[in-house]
C-alpha cells in the first residue's frame, strides 16, 4: 500500500519534487499537494512579464492538469493548510478538512517582506508575490492609479517596470544610495537607473520610509527627510521571509514529536535526528536523492 505523502505548498519546489518523485520511486507514495493559490503551480519568476503583459497568466504554468492526474497526484489549490497536529499525524485545511500523513513537506517557499512602518495596514498597501497580487496591480494600471514601489532590488525593478508599461504612473523608492546596491557597484547602478528612468519610472534613493499616511485608504509616503509622495497605492518589493506559522505550531508540540527539519531542500540529505516532516525552500537546488528518506524513517 502506497504511503500518504502531503506536500504543503503547490509552487515551483513541489513540482520538481513530484517530478523526481515520480521517476524513481513511482507507486511507493500517495502524493496529495495542498496550495492556497486558486490555480496550478506556475514559474514565479515569471510573473513580472506577465505584469508587463509580456507573457499570458496561464503559459507560466509548469505542469498541465492532466501531467499531475497521470501521476496519480490529488491535488487541492485554494486551500490554506492551518495546522499540524504531529501527534495524529494528520493535517488541517481551512475548511476544517483533515488529510493525514506518513510523511509531510512543507514546500511553501518564501513570503513577501512587509515593512513595519504607520500605514502599512491601511487599504492599497499590497505586496508582489504571486499571481492575486499580479491580477490587483493589472488592475491599478488599468485605471491609472499613482503607485509607488518600495525596494530597488530586482523585485522592486521588476514590479515598478510592469506597472509603469500596463501604464501606471509609478515611483520607486529605495533606502540605499544606488539600485540592486548588492549586485552592482557605483557606475553599473548609474547606468541602470538611468535605464529605468527612461521608461517613465521616477526614482528617489537614500528614501527611507518612514510612514504610509491616509484615512481609511493610501492616500501617500512620508519619508523619514519629511519628502511626501501621493499615491494611491503602494507596493513593498524590499525582500522576503520564511513563513513559519505551520513551523512554530510543530515545534511548539512535544520534544518527542516528529519536527521540521531546517534542510535547505524538502529532499535534501542533510542529516537529521527528526522524523516525518521536512521544509522545501528552493527548487533551484541541486536534490538528493529522495532515496535518502529510507534512512530516516
Amino acid at each position: 500500500m502506497s504511503e500518504p505523502l502531503v506536500i504543503v505548498g503547490n509552487g515551483m519546489a513541489a513540482a520538481r519534487l513530484v517530478d523526481e518523485l515520480t521517476k524513481i520511486a513511482l507507486g511507493r507514495y500517495a502524493i496529495a499537494v495542498i496550495g492556497d493559490e486558486p490555480r496550478l503551480a506556475y514559474n514565479r519568476v515569471l510573473l513580472s512579464s506577465v505584469l508587463a503583459g509580456e507573457t499570458a497568466s496561464h503559459e507560466i504554468e509548469l505542469r498541465s492538469a492532466s501531467w499531475w492526474q497521470d501521476r496519480g497526484v490529488t491535488l487541492k489549490y485554494g486551500c490554506l493548510a492551518t495546522e499540524i497536529d504531529v501527534g495524529r499525524r494528520e493535517l488541517k485545511i481551512a475548511n476544517d478538512e483533515s488529510i493525514a500523513f506518513s510523511k509531510l513537506i512543507l514546500a511553501t517557499g518564501s513570503a513577501p517582506l512587509r515593512l513595519n512602518v504607520p500605514g502599512a495596514d491601511l487599504a492599497g498597501v499590497r505586496t508582489f508575490r504571486d499571481s492575486r497580487d499580479v491580477d490587483l496591480l493589472l488592475t491599478l494600471a488599468a485605471q491609472k492609479k499613482r503607485v509607488v514601489v518600495v525596494g530597488g532590488g530586482l523585485l522592486g525593478l521588476e514590479a515598478a517596470y510592469g506597472l509603469a508599461k500596463a501604464g501606471a504612473p509609478v515611483t520607486l523608492i529605495h533606502l540605499m544610495d544606488r539600485l540592486m546596491e548588492r549586485q552592482l557597484d557605483a557606475p553599473a547602478a548609474e547606468l541602470l537607473k538611468s535605464l529605468v528612468e527612461r521608461k517613465g519610472i521616477k526614482i528617489l534613493l537614500n528614501a527611507n520610509t518612514a510612514r504610509i499616511y491616509g484615512e481609511s485608504h493610501v492616500e501617500g509616503v512620508e519619508l523619514a527627510d519629511g519628502r511626501r509622495i501621493e499615491a494611491d497605492a503602494v507596493i513593498f518589493a524590499a525582500g522576503s521571509t520564511i513563513p513559519c506559522k505551520l513551523v512554530r505550531r510543530v515545534f511548539s508540540r512535544s520534544a518527542n514529536a516528529p519536527s521540521i527539519a531546517a534542510s535547505v531542500m524538502a529532499w535534501s540529505s542533510r542529516p537529521t535526528s527528526r522524523r516525518g516532516c521536512w521544509r522545501g525552500i528552493s527548487p533551484a537546488m541541486p536534490p538528493a536523492t529522495p532515496a535518502a528518506w529510507s534512512r530516516r524513517t
